[in-house]
């Protein structure tokens, strides 16, 4: 049983007035700060990754930053704070500022619920901007009510995580800190003027660091008992738009003459406009996000693309990047004329030999007219290069006339039409003797080829011109009208 006499009355109502000084306006820990000294060749670091995991599965509200030591994630900042603990061992787990025991959950378990469960007389607002490559930070902290005369230091730190490395039994670093401003040492706080203080800093970013995975921290620290007395964190992405760094690939570097590219822009960033130059490809620029280019000589060609947003501008030149081989050298002869009843016909007309034709009705180096009908037909003759082995392929036409032996034509009597020449020309027109009604004239030359062909209502008069081909003597003119077909060879 407790007896209150008067003085501890008095005392009573004195630790009263004093809770009520100091925390009646206190306001919650945003977060814990977990702090680790660590390395990736110490075996036993890897293991202690494990507590800080069960601690954010369990959802405890803590934001984690590992010092790397003598590592490939060290830093000078690193070694600031693990002088400030005096760390003369790894791994060193500190918790709201207090030093926890190695490989014991419930040891930083016990120090996360002190933390989290102590008001802070502080609030901590951070707004930050970039400009180019720097995060240009503002934090405003204000004291909301009284706190012991000690002296303090706010500290502000960039983390990055999901990093891919492979340690241990682990396969990537998580939490690492990058950067803090203006250095590890924090800056002193001084509430002497005002119960709001702002700083203004910046830290420069690396274009090896990921910000889709950084946040920024900001936490306030007791120097006399280095207790944590407020911490908070936000995402890099919130001060977007974030800067942007130039990166592109291909599939591919090695090519042959005349195929395409497809280009991956892996720029990152809050990228708005993109510019590419391909020298030695078509097209020789694009803003194309991602473009496709077609290179066509051999040789090796440099790419270079230009990134820009609100806040910042890259670019990046490979040169030498694109490899263009060489395609086989070739030539393709035209093909003589094709009359319709030939049946078959051996290809020779590519150059070198050695090569494949292809197409509609061709067959192991044949192309067969009769089945291809009159028309016009493509035909490709392609070939590999010899020592870059490339291939090449040149296309042409294949025309199939009706043909129709001249010695074998034989003139109509009666032909309808009068027919005579007039300079580079001949006139035909209807006889005025004729009632027939014409429906259809054509006019070919010695090797077949149609010069007219022209269809009729069988009402009108005809009365045509048509131009002579040279190194032609001979015209064949049918006359199709609705009772028979007249056949005329005309010589000129």
């Amino acid at each position: 049983m407790t007896i209150f006499t008067k003085n501890n009355k008095h005392l009573l109502g004195a630790l009263f007035l004093l809770y009520s000084f100091l925390g009646f306006s206190q306001v919650p820990m945003e977060k814990v700060l977990v702090e680790m000294g660590t390395a990736t060749w110490n075996m036993d670091c890897s293991q202690e990754v494990q507590i800080i995991e069960q601690m954010k599965d369990n959802g405890l509200e803590i934001v984690v930053l590992n010092y790397h030591l003598n590592d490939n994630f060290a830093n000078q900042f690193a070694n600031q704070r693990a002088s400030y603990y005096d760390m003369q061992s790894l791994p060193y787990p500190v918790v709201g500022g207090l030093e926890a025991i190695v490989d014991d959950y419930d040891s930083y378990l016990s120090l996360y619920n002190e933390a989290i469960n102590t008001p802070s007389s502080f609030n901590i607002t951070t707004s930050a901007v970039f400009s180019e490559d720097s995060l240009m930070i503002n934090v405003e902290i204000e004291k909301v009510t009284s706190y012991f005369d000690h002296e303090m230091s706010v500290y502000i730190a960039v983390s990055e995580t999901n990093i891919p490395y492979n340690w241990f039994a682990n396969s990537e670093v998580d939490d690492v800190e990058r950067a803090m401003a203006p250095d590890g040492n924090g800056l002193d706080l001084d509430f002497s003027e005002s119960n709001t203080v702002s700083f203004n800093t910046k830290i420069l970013f690396s274009e090896n660091w990921n910000i889709q995975e950084m946040n920024l921290v900001v936490f306030i620290q007791d120097e006399e008992n280095h207790k944590i007395l407020q911490c908070i964190n936000q995402e890099i992405t919130d001060f977007a738009p974030l800067p942007v760094h130039a990166r592109f690939a291909v599939e591919d570097t090695l090519i042959c003459g005349k195929e395409y590219i497809s280009f991956q822009n892996l720029s990152i960033g809050g990228i708005e406009s993109s510019h590419w130059f391909f020298t030695g490809g078509t097209p020789n620029e694009s803003t194309d996000f991602e473009p496709q280019v077609q290179y066509v000589q051999a040789g090796a060609y440099a790419v270079k693309l230009a990134v820009a947003n609100s806040v910042s501008t890259d670019t990046l030149t490979i040169e030498d990047f694109i490899h263009v081989k060489e395609l086989p050298q070739m030539s393709f002869d035209a093909f003589p004329d094709f009359c319709h009843d030939e049946e078959s016909y051996t290809l020779i007309e590519g150059h070198p030999e050695g090569g494949q034709y292809l197409g509609n009705f061709v067959d192991n180096g044949y192309f067969y007219p009769q089945e291809a009908g009159i028309g016009s037909h493509e035909i490709r003759y392609t070939i590999q290069h010899e020592e870059t082995y490339c291939w090449d392929t040149i296309y042409q036409e294949a025309i199939v006339d009706y043909c129709e032996a001249v010695d074998e034509i034989h003139n109509s009597e009666d032909f309808p039409m009068l027919v005579y020449k007039i300079n580079n020309r001949i006139s035909l027109s209807q006889k005025s003797n004729s009632k027939e009604m014409i429906q259809n004239i054509q006019v070919v030359n010695l090797n077949g080829s149609l010069l007219y062909d022209q269809y009729f209502g069988g009402s009108q008069k005809i009365n045509i011109n048509i131009f002579l081909p040279a190194n032609n003597l001979i015209l064949i003119i049918y006359v199709i009208t609705s009772e028979r077909k007249y056949i005329l060879k005309y010589y000129y």
